[in-house]
């Protein structure tokens, strides 16, 4: 509305009454509004001007935040305000200020606990929206725990103390627990464990929006009772650099934790251990009037949990008992380094993610890098080589648009850790005292170049990759990347890798040129030599430890029972059991259980069991079995199966199909099952086997078959049994089904070209080369020949040169000359192909 003049005059806004459901909001507003009455319906703008002219009042709202306290229906922001409200209100209506001042800060606060803050603490099921980190995959099993998004747990000593706060805060006392810890060494997941054990009445505030410290600023007044505050990377909230924030939510924190009506309140963080040294450090006594962080100190000394970056011993024992049941673990437990379980669990999706999404420059460093590794470079990559190989994987625009120090980018962009783990390309460092390498060289990640062996199966590396080994590679790894030269029929490369490791001092490498002067029709002898020494190889350690060792328990133990029979045949009966119980308190556990059987076979059984109950919780796994068989003899089934049951670790194959046994001869198939999976855990092929064929006898043909093909640990012999099933029982489309989809493509194409489906079997015998069966590369020529399709026949195979699997040249060169193409065949025989998959031109040594 405007007056006579032009000017805009504000229309006194009326205070209605707020409709809030009953309870304590309800209360407050009620109380308000009868103040708002009593004074007469003031205009708002009043109220404003009274709260401004009394600087004694806690608050000073502003015209729109007074209209909110007294009829908006949500709980005031600050209590504050409301409070400079009610007072004002009671001074204007003659009521007692003192009085409204109380029971308006009661009212406001009781309704801020009823409104609590959070989500409950049951319906966050989702662990990555409170910033666990996602974990690697692998193939599920049966005898999986379930589908969790996570691997399985395995508690360490900081999780008892963890737990320990956790049962204090259950009781009734607000606790603060800060894991303390580096980039995923676990302190996020043994939070999100420790709030399993929460009872449902808790609820969950995890501040983050408008940003962290903010966010925890804006809320912490509206904390109540059963809460869990979830500060996740705690630095965020307490180190704010150019601002106070940070130390005002420390302080905040130290209020609600001490405020008895909150009680109880969970406050759990996690911060990098660099952080936690910045804010807890004492200050000297110069700095003590400058102390940066005050609050936050007073608020976390005393109250951090540290999180080791590895395993201890014990953890990595509990680990690999658990670890058959979630193949992840498996995969950690075989390939981590130096116990860093949750390093490689949190650090391998992190490490294909930044190689998925590197920069051209990064991606083609580390694809060399991975490529070198294939050919047989050494696992020191020369920085020389490196810088000389990545043009190979660059287009000329991409190679146009590099700056000046690309190399330096791109190694900083590869070095950088991933979540704790190992960048995809990092510095090798020399400890002192060790032989110095001739130049600066890097590693490639063990994850990334398995993974890249794999996806980079089908590339061909390029010509400068192999000039660069050539150049830059150290001796003793040229014999093998010529080796694998020689594999991929690059005869001339070869040579010249064999030349220059001979030139350094390699002489062993002489034979070999000698060998490639002759026609090529021999030299895939050498490279079956070559392999040969290489398959002998396969699976012995990298070291085999010696050790001078005291006299082997086994003797000793082999010695008690030879004394103790030779009493026993002399009638000294009563004589051998005391002697023999003389040697229970100073040998080995073994003891226990001769004790145990020399009682039973004097018939004194009821004696026999203790002994063996003793060993078995000593450790000896035979005694544990040994007692079972006596029960089961006895008629005791089930006391045999509980007491296996019990005693027993998780991969004890032996006293599982042990188990087994006794329920299947007594008829409970189906618990027979149950145990022979569980001494398949480890892969037990026997075991695997026994379920499949107990599952096949009683009709269940199709379990069978699943079980057979995703047991723990399963391999192609029992996928061909599963896929042998099927076609006994006339389900041949089945049976080719498992072939395929077990990936047993060598199978599928014998399959399908026995049945006379030649297009699908060549397409077949293509994908089991890529899979690493290199005569499958022969086989699909042969096939294309038998199809008449000879340039086809001849193109596979060359490409196949290309990346690794031509292993005799002498089935191309029959190939071309069958297709009338003598001089190729002649060319190819003598000379080998390039890189390029052209056949080189004559050359000499």
């Amino acid at each position: 509305m405007k007056s006579d003049d032009g000017k805009t005059i504000r229309r006194p806004r009326r205070v209605r009454r707020p409709n809030v459901a009953p309870g304590p909001l309800s209360d407050l507003k009620q109380l308000l509004y009868e103040l708002y009455l009593d004074a007469q319906t003031p205009t708002l703008d009043a109220v404003v001007a009274e709260i401004a002219a009394d600087d004694a009042l806690p608050g000073s709202p502003s015209r729109d935040t007074v209209a909110r306290i007294l009829s908006g229906p949500a709980v005031p922001a600050q209590q504050a305000d409301v409070t400079s409200v009610g007072v004002i209100l009671a001074r204007l209506a003659a009521w007692d200020e003192e009085d409204v001042s109380s029971k308006v800060r009661s009212l406001w606060l009781q309704a801020r606990l009823a409104a609590r803050l959070g989500q409950p603490i049951r319906s966050m099921t989702d662990p990555f929206i409170l910033e666990v980190h996602r974990a690697i995959e692998a193939p599920a099993s049966p005898n999986s725990t379930g589908t969790s998004s996570l691997p399985t747990y395995v508690p360490r000593s900081h999780d008892d103390q963890l737990r320990a706060v956790v049962s204090k805060a259950l009781a009734g006392k607000s606790m603060l627990a800060v894991l303390v810890g580096g980039s995923s060494a676990g302190k996020t997941r043994a939070c999100w464990e420790a709030l399993q054990q929460i009872p449902d009445d808790w609820r969950l505030w995890h501040p983050i929006d408008p940003d962290r410290p903010e966010a925890a600023l804006k809320e912490l007044d509206q904390v109540g009772p059963r809460t869990v505050i979830w500060l996740n990377e705690s630095q965020h909230y307490l180190l704010t650099p150019n601002s106070s924030l940070g130390e005002r939510v420390a302080a905040r924190l130290r209020s609600v934790l001490r405020d008895p009506s909150r009680s109880p309140v969970l406050v759990l963080g996690t911060i990098w251990p660099q952080y936690w040294a910045a804010l807890t450090r004492p200050p000297a006594e110069a700095e003590i009037p400058l102390e940066p962080h005050p609050q936050a100190r007073a608020l976390m000394t005393g109250r951090g949990i540290q999180v080791p970056d590895a395993f201890s011993a014990a953890d990595l024992a509990t680990l690999h008992s658990s670890a058959s049941a979630d193949p992840r673990l498996h995969q950690a437990a075989t390939h981590a380094s130096h116990g860093q379980i949750t390093q490689y669990l949190a650090g391998v999706p992190a490490l294909l993610e930044r190689y998925r999404t590197a920069p051209p420059t990064a991606r083609a460093l580390i694809d060399a890098a991975i490529d070198a590794r294939r050919v047989g470079q050494g696992v020191a990559l020369p920085h020389g080589l490196l810088e000389m190989a990545v043009p190979g994987y660059l287009t000329d625009h991409q190679w146009d648009q590099l700056s000046d120090d690309w190399l330096e980018e791109a190694l900083a962009f590869t070095s950088a850790p991933c979540r704790g783990a190992r960048g995809p390309l990092t510095r090798i460092r020399p400890r002192p005292g060790t032989a110095s390498l001739r130049q600066p060289s890097y590693r490639l990640s063990d994850y990334l170049e398995q993974h890249g062996r794999a996806s980079r199966s089908i590339d061909c590396p390029p010509a400068e990759l192999w000039e660069a080994i050539l150049i830059s590679a150290s001796p003793d790894t040229l014999i093998d990347v010529a080796e694998s030269a020689l594999e991929r029929g690059l005869l001339r490369l070869a040579a010249r890798l064999c030349i220059r490791a001979a030139e350094e001092g390699r002489p062993d490498a002489l034979p070999l040129v000698a060998m490639l002067t002759k026609p090529a029709m021999h030299v895939h002898n050498i490279a079956k030599r070559a392999r040969l020494r290489n398959d002998l190889s396969v699976g012995l350690p990298e070291r085999i430890p010696y050790q001078r060792a005291a006299p082997i328990p086994s003797l000793e133990l082999r010695s008690i029972e030879f004394t103790v029979d030779q009493m026993l045949r002399r009638g000294r009966d009563d004589e051998a059991v005391a002697w023999l119980h003389d040697q229970c308190s100073v040998s080995e556990p073994g003891t226990l259980r001769l004790m145990g059987d020399l009682l039973h076979k004097l018939n004194r059984t009821d004696e026999a069991h203790s002994y063996w109950e003793r060993a078995t919780l000593n450790g000896d796994r035979s005694a544990l079995r040994r007692r079972a068989t006596v029960l089961r003899k006895s008629g005791f089934v089930d006391q045999a199966i509980s007491w296996l049951r019990e005693h027993m670790t998780p991969l004890d194959v032996a006293s599982a199909a042990m188990g087994a046994e006794f329920l299947e001869a007594t008829g409970r198939v189906q618990e027979a099952i149950v145990w022979w999976k569980q001494a398949a855990a480890s892969g037990n092929q026997v075991a695997i086997w026994h379920v499949a064929t107990l599952l096949e006898e009683h009709g269940r043909l199709d379990s069978a078959v699943q079980w057979l093909c995703t047991a723990p640990h399963t391999n192609s012999v029992n996928c061909r049994r599963a896929s042998d099933l099927l076609r006994e029982a006339g389900r041949h489309a089945d049976a080719l089904k498992v072939l395929r989809e077990s990936l047993l493509h060598r199978d599928e194409a014998v399959y399908l070209e026995g049945a006379g489906r030649f297009d699908e079997a060549v397409e077949a015998w293509r994908q089991a080369t890529l899979k690493g069966d290199y005569r499958a590369a022969i086989q699909t020529s042969r096939l294309l020949q038998k199809m008449q399709l000879t340039d086809a026949a001849i193109a596979w195979l060359r490409s196949s040169a290309e990346i690794g699997y031509a292993r005799d040249l002498a089935w191309e060169v029959d190939l071309l000359r069958s297709a009338g193409r003598i001089e190729e065949a002649s060319a190819l025989e003598c000379y080998g192909w390039e890189p390029d998959g052209s056949i080189a031109e004559p050359w000499k040594i």
